[in-house]
């Protein structure tokens, strides 16, 4: 099989202390994980302090990799001092274009589907809709 069909795409986004993030990057590359995006680190201010600190670098990797080593990177990353909060998750599967409806076709309803073709013949005393329709024409003329 080939290497490539067995990694999938996965994103993290980290909070650290320093605007460094090469300790990231080295632990990516340790467990042979492509990185094809890395955002800038931008600074933000936390609503709350996390291990004493009240603002963090934040910053997001979007990479491949296989399954076993993004346990093995969300375990280096929790060893990692400088780090003070992650988040690991993978990219949602792309639908083939033959699968996926035109958004003309959809249509968004909230009357019942119309039934068959009702009779206009009167069953038990009830009556359809098109009978009552002729009945209300009779009594306007």
């Amino acid at each position: 099989m080939d290497k490539d069909k067995e990694k999938k795409e996965y994103e993290i986004a980290i909070l650290a202390k320093m605007p460094e993030v090469s300790a990231v990057t080295d632990i990516l590359n340790q467990y042979r994980a492509e990185i094809f995006y890395q955002s800038p680190v931008t600074e933000v201010r936390l609503a709350y302090p996390i291990k004493k600190q009240r603002q963090a670098y934040f910053g997001f990797f979007q990479f491949r990799a296989e399954p076993e080593a993004v346990e093995k990177i969300q375990q280096a990353l929790k060893l990692n001092s400088s780090i003070l909060r992650f988040l690991a998750v993978s990219s949602p599967i792309k639908k083939s274009e033959k699968l996926q409806r035109p958004a003309a076709e959809i249509k968004y309803s909230r009357s019942k589907p119309e039934p068959a073709a009702a009779e206009s013949v009167p069953l038990g005393g009830i009556l359809t809709n098109e009978a009552l329709e002729e009945k209300l024409e009779e009594i306007l003329k």
